[in-house]
């Protein structure tokens, strides 16, 4: 499915993950997702079953604001393959792996992968909780430390601005241990701000919060630049259209039938529960139903053969 427009989005479970990606890795991980969203209807994807798509590398090239040959790309592909990603579950670190597998011609004319069906919510079927934003916009800033402060602003965009104990903060960006207070302010304060105030439309600023004379939290916060031309709605309106009727069309609720057998599924392993969707909201609802309406179909195929 084509669209004329450059944003990419993704859930702000991901935005807001630990992943150790370098900068032109997350560069690239984004590409992927942007190129895999334009090419499929991205806002009803099944999730029974682990995704499978085969991208143009044109496309991801296209995006990328660095070095673009096979070999820089094949490394840092191989690199996202083999990274953990750290989400916060319930008060602890769950560790994942986001590919099943993930495969390219040597000249990398081909590129294919396999998402673990529990992550495709983090990247598809995004009617609440993720973030948007311009791909080129975040590829064009330089440093890792802006491009993660990016990602949390704009996953707190409403808000304009966010506090977090110093030790999370820390952590998020992957800030060294030995860095001191000094080098935070000039290598990551500092930097991030020159970078995101010259390439985007926000003015950016840091605060350190103390507690006696020990610094306990950071807040960012931020505002738009009321001296720049806003630039126009990215969507179409055919977009529009079609987003606004998926929000209003109120599917009907799960019948108890229909809940009993959903986690009879669950519990034989059949089917797996989506991820990042809230039981009762309406996505959770066309989810299940679709998981449900799938797992029929391809019992009905097998009882065929």
């Amino acid at each position: 499915m084509k669209s004329n427009y450059d944003l990419v989005a993704y859930s702000k479970e991901f935005a807001t993950s630990i992943t150790e990606y370098s900068a032109y890795e997350l560069d690239l991980m984004l590409c992927l997702v942007f190129a895999a969203r334009q090419m499929i209807d991205n806002r009803h994807v099944p999730v029974d079953k682990d995704l499978t798509l085969e991208l143009n590398p044109t496309d991801i090239r296209r995006n990328i604001n660095g070095n673009v040959t096979a070999k820089r790309m094949r490394e840092a592909m191989l690199n996202i393959f083999d990274t953990k990603v750290y989400f916060e579950k319930d008060g602890y670190k769950e560790v994942n792996h986001l590919f099943e597998t993930l495969s390219f011609s040597e000249d990398l004319k081909k590129i294919k992968f396999v998402l673990k069906q529990k992550h495709i919510g983090l990247f598809f079927n995004l009617f609440e909780n993720f973030t948007q934003h311009r791909i080129q916009e975040i590829t064009s800033l330089k440093g890792i430390y802006a491009k993660k402060i990016y990602q949390l602003m704009y996953s707190f965009k409403g808000l304009k601005e966010i506090t977090y104990p110093v030790d999370n903060f820390k952590k998020l960006l992957e800030i060294p241990d030995g860095y001191k207070w000094g080098e935070i302010d000039t290598r990551i304060f500092k930097a991030s701000k020159k970078q995101i105030e010259e390439k985007t439309n926000f003015t950016i600023d840091f605060e350190k919060i103390k507690t006696g004379n020990k610094i306990t939290g950071i807040r960012i916060y931020w505002s738009q630049k009321k001296n720049k031309v806003i630039e126009e709605n990215p969507f179409s309106d055919e977009v529009i259209e079609t987003s606004k009727k998926d929000l209003k069309a109120k599917p009907k609720p799960l019948t108890e039938e229909e809940e009993k057998e959903f986690e009879r599924l669950v519990t034989e392993k059949k089917v797996v529960k989506p991820v990042g969707l809230r039981k009762g909201t309406d996505i959770y609802i066309k989810t299940v139903k679709g998981i449900l309406e799938n797992y029929k179909k391809q019992e009905g195929e097998d009882e065929q053969k």
